[in-house]
């Protein structure tokens, strides 16, 4: 039998027979949007150690260039690069079209790498950790909490542009 599309769809908010929505208590509510957090501040590194992590596809075929690279930007800062951990991806976690995601949504990383990264991180002292891949708001934060110290992306060793300055006609 077939509905006459009369119905209630999924999701939608149940209506009165007049044809106007009945307010149900916590539905239809939007979703609370949090505040984001405040871009990180670069911490002064020079003299600093710190450590450098990233997560890898298999279609990395060498992780280590990417890692040493990082480094010696970093060494060239004047930072002290005490460690680095590689998580690699393969096909065998989720498939090939999963490759290019985390292995967590809210830490990038998988749990073990993570314990192994903070273990490093309080026996080394490290300042910060840096991290060779983009990360969210949202990864950061728990990153951070995870390991208890400031953590970046590379993005974050980039220098900004200045802001314009105002011509001289005051415009």
């Amino acid at each position: 039998m077939r509905s006459s599309g009369r119905g209630r769809r999924h999701g939608a908010l149940p209506r009165a027979r007049s044809g106007r929505r009945i307010r149900v208590p916590g539905g239809g509510a939007r979703p609370r949007r949090g505040r984001r957090p405040a871009p990180p501040t670069l911490p002064e590194l020079a003299g600093r150690t710190v450590l450098i992590a990233g997560l890898f596809p298999a279609s990395v075929p060498d992780p280590a260039t990417v890692m040493a690279a990082l480094a010696a930007e970093l060494a060239a800062r004047g930072a002290v690069v005490a460690g680095s951990h590689v998580q690699r991806r393969g096909v065998s976690r989720g498939g090939v079209r999963a490759m290019s995601r985390p292995l967590s949504a809210t830490t990038v990383l998988g749990s073990g790498k993570l314990r192994a990264l903070a273990a490093e991180r309080a026996a080394t002292e490290a300042a910060a950790v840096i991290f060779s891949n983009r990360l969210t708001g949202r990864q950061r934060v728990h990153l951070a909490a995870a390991l208890g110290c400031p953590v970046l992306d590379r993005t974050d060793l980039m220098p900004r542009s200045a802001p314009a300055a105002p011509d001289a006609d005051g415009a």
